[in-house]
């Protein structure tokens, strides 16, 4: 399993782009979350239309969603032929599909099968086998947990982690954690949360979603814990092992 952090940035970052994830294995491409200016690092990382096989998004906040009408444009201009899966909350459906509808105005469709699945029953994605769970966000959040029979890798998305996201998390080689803050607010996940989680021996921790005005009291407080990095854009992981 080969990851590509797109972005670590939060939803007003001046520099950073929105958090998101590009998932690999062979062939298979897993797009998790797609913000206002994700395309363009999908864009930049020479991404074709026919590349990414399915997107999940962690929920309908405008900085993990607003990207979809850009990135569905882009493949219905450039001929993609593939089917694609979106893996969404049922009750955020209409507020996606909405963003799909504009991809293709004032024309009839995108010009290829787009299926739509509910994250809530989500057990399989591609060659993983997957998990969801409900975190503490002002709009609703479904963290996800990817599965192979050796690799574990988590992604919260944005808010408090529940407990079962929690149990979900310390199972986890690769975790990448929502810290918005040094302590927590406004219904996001912080330093104070995450530093006593439990966590698997071995494992990397990589945080993302980091307010501006906290990245450095951050990247202070993880000096004394080796397992924690923060976020980059652009940076690159394999399960067996973590690549600055």
């Amino acid at each position: 399993m080969h990851v590509k952090m797109l972005g670590c940035g939060d939803a007003y970052d001046a520099q950073k782009t929105n958090s998101s994830l590009l998932i690999s294995e062979g062939d298979f491409k897993l797009l998790i979350d797609c913000g206002p200016t994700v395309p363009q690092a999908l864009f930049a990382y020479g991404m074709k239309a026919d590349d990414i096989s399915c997107i999940y998004i962690s929920h309908c906040h405008p900085d993990h969603c607003l990207g979809l009408t850009t990135l569905l444009n882009y493949m219905k201009s450039f001929n993609r032929s593939k089917p694609l899966t979106i893996y969404r909350q049922a009750s955020q459906h209409q507020a996606l599909y909405r963003l799909m509808e504009f991809a293709y105005w004032p024309e009839k469709d995108l010009g290829f099968d787009l299926h739509w699945q509910d994250s809530e029953e989500l057990a399989e994605v591609g060659p993983w086998r997957a998990e969801t769970t409900p975190s503490n966000h002002s709009v609703p959040n479904r963290s996800l947990q990817l599965k192979s029979d050796s690799e574990v890798l988590f992604y919260s998305g944005d808010g408090l982690l529940s407990p079962k996201g929690e149990k979900l998390a310390a199972q986890a080689d690769l975790a990448f954690i929502e810290c918005e803050y040094m302590t927590a607010a406004n219904g996001h996940g912080s330093w104070a949360d995450v530093k006593g989680l439990q966590r698997k021996a071995g494992s990397r921790w990589v945080l993302y979603h980091i307010d501006d005005a906290s990245r450095p009291a951050v990247a202070e407080a993880i000096k004394d814990y080796p397992e924690f990095s923060l976020g980059e854009d652009g940076r690159e992981f394999k399960l067996s092992g973590a690549k600055a």
